[in-house]
């Protein structure tokens, strides 16, 4: 039997145990992990063994009930230790915000965590999450950026203006702005601050990773009323938008890849329409394409966008530019 089962079972019995309050038997325990009383016996001491707070109360009739008793520096909180559990071993798919105001904190929480769990539970908890793995290809390193998003957060929470030098991705060099800082979007694994831009009268998006300084200024600036950041993305498909009205895009996915787009949640928007060859038609009400003709292009020649027709020219236009430059370069010796 590899290590992984007794962990899995382990874990369950730490849930079956975390949502009963009043306490499971043991038979109740074997019957609903389908082990042997002995096999549950054996992972409750063993769990006792590593720090978890179990104990077997005897109740009137003699009958015995395994309960969890939290920590006195957890229980307070009112968290389950399956909770708790949960909460200390998801803590790797926050690293992309290392150096962040919000990295700090959630360390200050995983600290107390890590107080009232004490160090053997800790190492056990670790041995469950050997199958849990967060890649982190093109993830943002924000950890030299704390300070430069301490301020942004400052001028968001104060609604002050603020100064950044900002370099954009076609620029060769810094530039000064004054922006009125709305909120901060992490998509993608990377950052990206909200803000109008009184120069251009207009709201713009700077990525933080390219924000240089900033300055937040004494003055503060009147933001729309009910600004919510959700709906200002609403019709985005992801971060960018060009000022374009809402229009549908219909984009037709052949078989081979229909199971995997079906699987995911793509945008609030998203229709999905079975056809009789295989395929899957999508719809989406979008403001802006960019971001989706990208996507599209990500699944080769299993997508094809369908409508609107100019969004059909500018893929075809940039395959043919493809297929040129692949041309090119292999008629070079």
């Amino acid at each position: 039997m590899s290590d992984s089962q007794p962990l899995r079972r382990q874990w369950n019995l730490i849930r079956l145990l975390s949502r009963q309050q009043l306490g499971v038997s043991l038979k109740e325990l074997s019957e609903q992990l389908g082990v042997s009383q002995k096999t549950v016996r054996r992972d409750l001491t063993t769990l006792q063994d590593v720090g978890f707070l179990l104990e077997e109360c005897v109740e009137e009739h003699g009958r015995k009930r395994w309960q969890i008793l939290m920590n006195e520096k957890i229980a307070p909180l009112g968290f389950t230790l399956e909770e708790v559990a949960a909460l200390y071993l998801g803590r790797r798919f926050l690293e992309p915000l290392a150096g962040t105001i919000f990295w700090e904190a959630s360390q200050k929480a995983f600290q107390k965590i890590r107080t009232g769990l004490g160090d053997e539970a800790l190492r056990y908890l670790e041995k469950m999450a050997v199958a849990l793995h967060c890649t982190s290809i093109g993830h943002s390193d924000y950890s030299q950026q704390a300070e430069t998003i301490d301020l942004l957060m400052i001028g968001i929470e104060d609604r002050k203006a603020t100064k950044i030098l900002y370099r954009s991705a076609k620029a060769a060099e810094t530039t000064d702005y004054e922006v009125h800082p709305y909120g901060l979007v992490s998509h993608r694994q990377a950052l990206y601050l909200i803000a109008f831009a009184p120069e251009h009268e207009q709201i713009r998006h700077y990525k933080v990773n390219r924000i240089r300084r900033v300055e937040v200024q004494t003055q503060r600036y009147s933001s729309p009323q009910k600004f919510d950041l959700q709906h200002y993305l609403e019709h985005a498909f992801g971060i960018f938008l060009d000022g374009g009205p809402i229009r549908r895009a219909r984009v037709k996915f052949l078989p081979p890849v229909v199971q995997y787009v079906r699987e995911h949640r793509w945008h609030s928007t998203q229709q999905f329409y079975s056809q009789e060859d295989g395929s899957l038609v999508v719809d989406f009400n979008l403001a802006s394409f960019e971001e989706l003709k990208s996507w599209v292009q990500s699944f080769g020649p299993d997508a094809i966008v369908l409508e609107p027709e100019d969004l059909r020219e500018e893929v075809l236009e940039e395959l043919n530019r493809l297929i040129q430059l692949y041309l090119e370069h292999a008629s070079v010796k």
